[in-house]
């Protein structure tokens, strides 16, 4: 079971068995957004900066701060050189050795095309951003957004993207379903019906399924060889309010947020079988574990959508 370092309103606290260890973190009033860790660093997203955590030492870094309205979710590039944070109708870059932003990348515009999820692909050449009813290809080395991918009605989505370790396919989540893109060409492919879902997706490290949270505290496994869905795994109660999704680097547990119940809920892959709560000292948000699958940092102590 990895370690869960806790990043609240006010500092980063490393949770184990037997002792409690304080961790300055970075914050804001408002709390943590999102986090997310690749090759060495966990980064937290707070409301004007962003915050590297050493994975090793537990020690966070200078935040960096940022210019852009309602930051809301950001993707890192997989040799960790470059931050994305997702503003409310751009994209903008941030250098993760300088803390230097580049200029933003123009994708939305209107309320219709805020921004709200991005995922970058394995080989980092291409981001996908997910904007009002539709994803957004951005190419990594000029910049520029292309045409945008319609996968949902209006009022639909997409809640949520998630992209396959082979970089073949992004999935969007979208209110009940979820539509596969193939990335080769961008075309969408047919949705698969979920029923109700929530803001939360994860595929596992060998590509063969996606999870996504479903109504009423469930989880809903899908083959991404058949795109049919399994049946749903329930990971609460109905004030659970399950937020947020994270895979094991191993593949063989995905861990739940409920910020209801202060949980964090793991679930066996191989039998998809439901384990013991972790329990939170406060309202847990958004997950992510790093890619040597020993620790796991929760953003928790805001009620931010997470991502």
């Amino acid at each position: 079971m990895p370690k869960v370092p806790v990043l609240t309103t006010i500092a980063a606290t490393v949770l184990t068995v037997s002792a409690v260890v304080g961790v300055e973190a970075s914050a804001t009033a408002s709390g943590p957004r999102s986090t997310r860790a690749v090759q060495g660093r966990a980064w937290v997203l707070n409301a004007a900066s962003v915050s590297p955590i050493d994975t090793d030492t537990y020690r966070a870094g200078k935040a960096l701060k940022l210019r852009c309205q309602s930051p809301s979710t950001m993707a890192i590039t997989p040799d960790g050189r470059t931050v994305y944070v997702t503003c409310a109708h751009s994209v903008i870059q941030i250098d993760a050795a300088t803390g230097r932003a580049g200029s933003a990348i123009r994708v939305g515009t209107g309320v219709e095309g805020i921004i709200d999820q991005m995922v970058i692909t394995p080989d980092g050449n291409t981001g996908y951003v997910a904007v009002g009813n539709t994803v957004v290809p951005i190419n990594i080395l000029t910049k520029k957004a292309g045409k945008p991918i319609v996968v949902a009605g209006q009022q639909e989505g997409p809640l949520k993207l998630a992209v396959t370790p082979n970089g073949r396919k992004v999935y969007a989540v979208n209110a009940t379903t979820v539509v596969p893109i193939t990335t080769a060409s961008n075309k969408v492919g047919s949705p698969i019906y979920t029923g109700p879902t929530s803001a939360g997706m994860v595929i596992t490290p060998d590509g063969k399924t996606a999870y996504v949270l479903g109504a009423l505290n469930t989880v809903i496994p899908i083959s991404t060889m058949t795109n049919t869905t399994g049946n749903p795994i329930i990971v609460g109660t109905r004030s659970a309010d399950s937020w947020a999704l994270a895979a094991a680097p191993n593949g063989k547990t995905i861990y739940v947020v409920n910020f209801g119940t202060r949980t964090i809920v793991p679930i066996t892959t191989a039998t998809n079988m439901v384990g013991r709560p972790i329990k939170m000292r406060s309202n847990p948000i958004s997950i992510t574990i790093t890619p040597n699958g020993q620790t796991a940092y929760v953003a928790a102590g805001s009620r931010y959508l997470p991502d």
